[in-house]
């Protein structure tokens, strides 16, 4: 089970939903945008065979009209991924400020604050969740297609595309991506893998660092244990019993 899927089994329990207000709702919304970006990244290699196939029509020796949908496919493709990733990121960042308030409800700023070695709580959470360079890198890659260019496919009829970027955001947004820019899309899945990565163990961090902690395992709950009949079939149970069937205990 994924830790998110974990995080979300723990939080529909009375003991975890009424003290964690939000944490099942958001829990949820994550799962939804972690699917997202997990199809976005799957699909690059089938929008990357219809831009490579895409239809070519000579007008003369050495010029050429190709057919425009399939690159526009492909550079909707291209910057749907950052743009995943930032929402994905804001999402995380609620996640951990409802389950430990003193985390900010700015995923950037709990970036910047473990590239710093801010202490605790950063400490812990950079320990748990290792590096946040794909988080740079797809920040400034969104707020270069968001707020001052878009997208460029570069290379020949029988070459892979090429993603160019320009370089009109600021400096601040320069740290990582540096000036202008060239990716393939294989690059730009493997920061939308890197950041699955990331959330999964962001959740992980979630659910074992500051949820189970503050569990009493003698407390009662109710799990769903199937249908039959037609109906759901109820069980009086414990949060340490809930617990020991997640591998969490």
């Amino acid at each position: 089970m994924q830790p998110l899927q974990v995080l979300l089994e723990l939080a529909r329990h009375p003991p975890v939903y009424r003290r964690t207000v939000g944490l099942f709702e958001r829990t949820w919304d994550l799962i939804e945008k972690r699917s997202m970006l997990a199809v976005a990244a799957a699909d690059l290699d089938q929008v990357v065979a219809e831009y490579m196939q895409r239809a070519v029509r000579r007008i003369d020796p050495n010029g050429y009209i190709t057919d425009p949908l399939p690159e526009i496919r492909l550079k909707i493709s291209v910057e749907a991924i950052p743009h995943i990733i930032y929402g994905m990121c804001e999402l995380a960042a609620h996640l951990l400020w409802i389950a430990e308030g003193r985390f900010p409800r700015s995923f950037h700023k709990i970036a910047k604050a473990c590239a710093r070695s801010s202490g605790d709580p950063y400490d812990a959470f950079k320990a748990h969740v290792g590096d946040l360079t794909w988080y740079f890198r797809a920040r400034e890659i969104r707020t270069e297609w968001t707020h001052f260019s878009t997208s460029f496919v570069g290379g020949g009829l029988d070459q892979p595309p090429r993603i160019v970027g320009k370089a009109f955001r600021g400096n601040d947004a320069k740290t990582i991506v540096q000036g202008r820019f060239e990716m393939e899309t294989g690059d730009l899945r493997e920061v939308a893998m890197a950041a699955i990565g990331a959330v999964d163990r962001i959740a992980d961090f979630v659910t074992r660092a500051r949820i189970v902690p503050k569990l009493d395992a003698t407390e009662a709950t109710k799990a769903l244990r199937g249908v039959r009949d037609g109906r759901f079939v109820i069980e009086e149970t414990t949060m340490g019993q809930v617990l020991r069937e997640l591998g969490l205990a």
